[in-house]
């Protein structure tokens, strides 16, 4: 007979014991029943645990006696360091329960300018700045139309009204000018803060008071129809002998002729007033263009002197003249020169780099000239009365101005090299009665 194993003779199945806090909870008498502590005493319990057994005999008590005193204590710092961060920690912060927000209610906002513009007879009586947040009455020549929420509103509807009667004149009429729209009213804008709700008019019941055939709104439409005929100018040449031929001096610029018609319409609240249509007709007149032609002949055979050309009248009285560069040199005469006329006197300076040599007032005189003049570069002339005038060209800078009376000897600008010119020089004229003339006969 075989041997069976103990193992498999007890055939009957073996409960596992779990501990108390797994599985479900027990029903309450096996609460009650279960005792952590095992009947003892909780202190005895935990000096046993922590090592105070009978068992361990063979350290002196004397030397153990202090452990249970400094984990109870070490137990109590523990507590206390844990209460003492739980209350210096910052608490979590609950919000309260959220409150609805009101929907913001629509505050106008003031206009920078009138949303309309009332022509120059029309009177706008302004009102304090704050009656643009309040109700306000739209009065039109001294009779109230309606009361309506803000000034702004009021602003506007009477911008939509003109926009809405020069709609009506462009649909209804061929406009081909300029048009422009004016309210021809006195308009007020009356603060009316105590108006009941029921007497506040909405903006579509005001505005079509406004459009209305009745209406008290003059709203102006100005139609300006412009047409202009241009003359073009005519050139006219004269003879001059004193210029050199082929040379030419503008001396009348001239301007066209013009004749024009101004045709204005005017149109009130979308309707043609046929009977305030207005023409103008303005004309200016036709000025020629006048050019001073060159007819002075001149020889290429031709050697420049010091003494060419004839003498003129005599110099008024108490007139005298001086070289106008104290430091200078002559570098060129008047006469022929390359097959050309040269008509004046050619100073350089005698040191060639010596810089702002200033340029003098041959004789005293009034400026009738200071300008820019082609080949002349930037040039300045002195009249000195009995038809006597020098020119002082090619200068760097003016030191005088139109009109302004100097002396003789007096600054009149710096040598330069300004107009058709290589170097820096200054070209001297005496021109009497405009022919110009050798200096030479009349500098001392």
């Amino acid at each position: 007979m075989e041997e069976k194993d103990e193992t498999q003779q007890n055939t009957e199945p073996v409960e596992e014991k779990k501990p108390f806090y797994q599985g479900a909870l027990p029903d309450r008498p096996a609460r009650e029943a279960y005792d952590p502590f095992n009947g003892e005493d909780p202190a005895a319990f935990y000096a046993k645990l922590i090592g105070a057994d009978d068992e361990e005999e063979e350290k002196p008590k004397e030397k153990r006696a202090w452990l249970l005193p400094a984990f109870l204590a070490g137990l109590l710092l523990l507590s206390a360091a844990a209460f003492s961060y739980r209350g210096l920690s910052t608490l979590p912060y609950i919000a309260p329960p959220a409150t609805p927000t009101p929907a913001p209610a629509f505050t106008p906002q003031p206009s920078a300018e009138p949303a309309f513009a009332p022509l120059p007879g029309a009177a706008v009586i302004e009102q304090a700045p704050n009656a643009d947040f309040e109700r306000t009455a739209l009065v039109v020549d001294g009779r109230k139309q309606g009361v309506l929420v803000s000034r702004e509103a009021a602003e506007t509807l009477l911008a939509d009204v003109s926009a809405y009667f020069e709609g009506v004149v462009r649909e209804k009429y061929e406009i081909q000018g300029a048009l422009t729209t004016a309210i021809d009213n006195e308009i007020e804008f009356l603060p009316s803060p105590e108006t009941d709700d029921a007497e506040v008019v909405t903006a579509e019941a005001l505005f079509a008071k406004l459009t209305e055939s009745g209406t008290r709104l003059d709203v102006l439409c100005t139609e300006t129809l412009r047409e202009e005929e241009i003359e073009p100018c005519k050139s006219e040449e004269k003879d001059d002998k004193y210029l050199l031929k082929g040379t030419k001096i503008i001396e009348e610029p001239g301007q066209d002729g013009m004749t024009a018609k101004t045709l204005t319409i005017l149109y009130k609240n979308g309707r043609r007033r046929t009977e305030n249509a207005d023409e103008k007709t303005e004309t200016r007149p036709m000025v020629a263009r006048v050019v001073r032609v060159g007819t002075q002949k001149i020889t290429d055979k031709a050697e420049p002197g010091k003494k060419e050309g004839k003498k003129g009248p005599d110099a008024p009285e108490g007139a005298t003249f001086l070289s106008p560069v104290e430091d200078g040199k002559v570098i060129l005469n008047y006469g022929q020169s390359a097959g050309v006329l040269h008509l004046g006197l050619d100073y350089a300076p005698k040191e060639e780099d010596a810089a702002d040599v200033p340029v003098l007032a041959s004789c005293g005189g009034t400026v009738v000239c200071v300008m820019e003049r082609g080949g002349y570069g930037k040039m300045v002339e002195l009249d000195h009365g009995g038809g006597f005038v020098t020119r002082y060209a090619h200068l760097q800078s003016a030191a005088v101005k139109l009109g302004d009376v100097v002396m003789q000897g007096d600054p009149v600008g710096v040598m330069g090299q300004s107009g058709n010119v290589s170097a820096r020089m200054l070209h001297f004229e005496l021109r009497i009665d405009g022919e110009a003339y050798n200096p030479r006969y009349y500098i001392r």
